[in-house]
């Protein structure tokens, strides 16, 4: 199929809770993962490497998210023609000149049409039969507040109307840099006291609970027994590194890679930081 770019709207569900609907992309594979399990999609003919999440924006109830690479189109058609119960909305441009529309709507109304740039259905001036079918599908409401959604249609010439993709452009903010290597040592002696308290103090946090808390001391327990340990070597390493990026409301995340403990559950492999600013210190915050 190729390379592609495009547009894919989905409306917000509890799978995604977890992540900033706004920040998609800086949330990688473990996005990828929660989408392609709410849609029931196993991308087995291709890596996960081949589905690019460029930029994303939370429109009214709709995630609207920039993509790109090849993986993309072959979604969209597995949420058309097995998606029960599934409501998605899409557009891309294939390197071949090859644009293709998506649309499954909330009353399982779905239509899939492609076409060539050189292609001639349809009024040479205006939308072919099968863009105006796709059209009819999209919420009107989604077509004025997200059009790079309507972009690859024939009468519109790639224009995307100064939609602004970049809300939440990563930006550097190296003055941050001290206070979060200072709050990750920090975070990191406390930890290594190897204590049941201050496990407890370090989840109570999280939970928003009493250290207290029985749940909070058995969940303190059960970290101390299993995870303490590579959770130190986590933060070790990530005292070490400087952050690339800031975004968004100062939040700050860890990406893991090969040398991660094995067995550490993934939100303690990528742990997350927000700034306080009337501490001025980094906040582990829950994933």
């Amino acid at each position: 199929m190729g390379e592609a770019w495009g547009v894919i709207c989905i409306p917000t569900r509890e799978d995604f809770q977890e992540f900033h609907p706004d920040l998609l992309a800086q949330a990688g594979e473990s996005f990828l993962e929660a989408l392609f399990a709410a849609y029931g999609f196993q991308p087995d003919i291709l890596t996960r490497g081949r589905f690019k999440v460029e930029n994303s924006l939370l429109v009214g109830g709709t995630i609207c998210m920039q993509v790109s690479d090849e993986g993309w189109p072959y979604f969209c058609e597995h949420v058309i023609k097995r998606g029960v119960d599934s409501e998605l909305y899409a557009s891309t441009y294939s390197e071949y000149g090859q644009r293709s529309f998506y649309a499954r709507n909330a009353q399982g109304e779905s239509w899939l049409y492609s076409r060539g740039d050189d292609g001639d259905e349809g009024d040479p001036d205006g939308l072919s039969d099968g863009e105006k079918k796709w059209l009819a599908l999209v919420d009107e409401e989604l077509r004025t507040a997200c059009p790079p959604l309507m972009m690859y249609l024939r009468d519109r010439d790639f224009a995307d109307g100064g939609f602004d993709w970049d809300r939440y452009v990563p930006e550097r903010h190296d003055g941050k840099l001290n206070e979060l290597r200072e709050s990750l040592a920090s975070l990191q002696a406390l930890l290594s006291k190897r204590t049941v308290e201050a496990c407890a103090q370090f989840i109570a946090e999280l939970a928003e609970l009493p250290a207290s808390d029985p749940s909070v001391v058995n969940e303190a327990r059960s970290f101390l027994e299993e995870d303490l340990e590579g959770f130190v070597q986590v933060l070790t390493r990530c005292a070490t590194l400087e952050p690339s990026t800031f975004f968004g409301e100062w939040i700050y995340g860890f990406t893991a890679d090969d040398t991660e403990p094995e067995g550490l559950p993934r939100s303690l492999k990528s742990p997350r930081f927000a700034h306080d600013e009337i501490t001025g210190t980094f906040l582990l915050v829950p994933q």
